[in-house]
């Protein structure tokens, strides 16, 4: 009899992302069972290798190959579980899914949580609000739509991943400009009216429906407002009023769009008004600075923890959440070659500091900043006794975080 393996699906490009992949391998070799990883190319990883890697050559037709190398790589097991560690691997698991007979989120399901028009139609029919949306049929349809609702709107692909292609437009004459870049695929995109306004990260892990873990995170800026312009994180809240609405909502949504077992990061906007607006779900776990801040304020390994509790069912993420925390992007506005930066060690030393990573050094040289990932300097996760006091511990490291550079060639 083949032995029993999870498919882990892993899209990371980013040094960062290892830790992941890390993570979920040994989740699934402490479960017992064999662990396929399927990537662009193999990891090097500290925590033990998986029992077989699937590799595939990325670009254009990225389920297919995806679905191929899972194939080739799992025939000597009978898979058990399919995971995706990453949004754009979530169809592609599905998929995966329903042709190796192994339960779990099915592709029609799986598109609620990738297709924003579906999922926001979806949203509405559980009686959450939702922005007001259109679609850009024409650039004339698009700038009436604007009239109506008035600038800024944002307009971003129906299937995206973080803010890539995302387009934050102010006037007509910004909406002359930014039309080139996506009228011939205009029918891969959605227009959003923009909501003013705080916003807010849910991440939930359930097992058949019951809650196993959940946070609710406010961003230290919202993302399109903040783009290109200062470092991002997010602070914690206690579960409380609208905080505790959006755990209820965030469940409500992850489990009716058919998320049993799992895990899902879900945003939500609060307005001027104080009304509380969906925003979009992704059944994968939280990126970027969120997995260390959970890891080092509440013992919680989004990666090791959502894996285990998926592929056995008597396990139980044992984290406290009961502390108030918050993390955030190291970030400069600097480019060209660092001649010096502030080194992990100073910020360390800080009481308040639970971790903090620095990963660039004097020497390496700092492009242009792109999109909301900036030049990826390193992060810092920090504790306090409100989201008041998390907030200022964090605006107290961007002034002590300082990168000074020579301009190159």
């Amino acid at each position: 009899m083949k032995p029993e393996a999870v498919i882990l699906l892993f899209s990371g490009t980013k040094p960062r992302h290892a830790p992941l992949l890390d993570s979920a391998v040994r989740a699934v070799h402490d479960a017992g069972l064999a662990a396929v990883c399927v990537a662009p190319s193999k990891v090097a990883l500290s925590g033990g290798e998986p029992d077989a890697w699937g590799v595939y050559r990325p670009g254009a037709g990225h389920e297919d190959r995806v679905i191929e190398a899972a194939h080739e790589a799992s025939g000597p097991f009978r898979a058990v579980r399919v995971i995706s560690l990453f949004e754009d691997d979530v169809r592609a698991a599905a998929t995966l899914r329903e042709q190796l007979g192994v339960e779990g989120l099915t592709v029609e399901q799986s598109i609620y949580f990738r297709d924003k028009n579906a999922m926001n139609v979806r949203a509405a029919e559980l009686g959450l609000r939702t922005a007001i949306w259109t679609l850009p049929h024409t650039k004339n349809h698009v700038r009436q739509f604007a009239a109506e609702h008035q600038y800024p709107i944002v307009i971003k692909p129906y299937d995206g991943v973080s803010c890539t292609n995302t387009y934050k437009v102010t006037s007509d004459e910004e909406l002359d400009r930014t039309w080139p870049l996506l009228q011939a695929q205009r029918h891969d995109y959605r227009v959003e009216a923009f909501i003013h306004g705080k916003q807010f990260h849910v991440d939930t892990m359930v097992r058949d429906g019951e809650v196993l873990f959940e946070s609710v995170g406010e961003y230290t800026a919202q993302i399109l407002e903040n783009w290109q312009d200062a470092p991002m994180g997010s602070v914690t809240h206690p579960a409380t009023g609208v905080h505790r609405e959006m755990l209820d909502a965030a469940r409500t949504v992850v489990t009716s769009f058919g998320l049993r077992t799992g895990i899902a990061h879900t945003e939500f906007y609060l307005d001027d008004e104080g009304t509380l607006t969906f925003g979009e779900t992704a059944a994968r776990m939280a990126g970027a600075w969120v997995p260390s801040m959970y890891r080092h304020a509440y013992g919680i390994d989004l990666a090791y923890d959502s894996v285990r509790a998926e592929v056995e069912p008597g396990y139980t993420p044992a984290g406290d959440i009961s502390g108030c925390t918050g993390a955030s992007y190291l970030w400069s506005s600097a480019t060209g070659r660092i001649d010096r930066i502030t080194d992990a060690d100073s910020l360390s030393a800080l009481p308040y500091v639970c971790h903090v990573e620095v990963n660039k050094a004097p020497g390496d040289v700092l492009p242009p900043v792109v999109g909301t990932r900036g030049q990826d300097l390193g992060h810092v996760v920090v504790a306090g006794k409100s989201p008041a006091e998390v907030s200022e511990n964090l605006r107290d490291i961007h002034t002590r975080f300082s990168v000074l550079t020579t301009n190159v060639p």
